[in-house]
């Protein structure tokens, strides 16, 4: 919630077969859930299919500086079983801050 007040960009990412206790349901449910002036765009986002290597890769919801990735294909260990996937996703949220201040993995 810090992260979000003080501008940060914040990503978040599952795989959509996590049965773990952190799956991508309870996830979305705990980011639905936090206290910033966000919240509200956040919770009415729609969720969009993402496809930066030309085929499915996953969907994502994202409002102001908050963005939630559900990966398919893929469990708890996404840079293992998806690493082009993954690497994609990080090259975005690197590449799209504008001073290394902006951002943190």
């Amino acid at each position: 919630e810090a992260l979000l007040e003080k501008g940060f960009q914040v990503v978040s990412y599952n795989g959509v077969r996590d049965g773990s206790v952190c799956n991508h349901i309870g996830n979305l449910l705990a980011l639905k859930a936090l206290q910033w002036d966000g919240q509200a765009a956040f919770a009415d986002a729609s969720t969009q299919p993402w496809r930066p290597l030309g085929k499915l890769a996953g969907y994502k919801r994202s409002a102001k500086t908050l963005s939630y990735y559900t990966l398919v294909n893929t469990g708890h260990l996404v840079p293992m079983i998806v690493p082009d996937v993954a690497l994609t996703l990080i090259q975005q949220t690197v590449g799209g801050a504008a001073e290394p201040s902006e951002l943190m993995i």
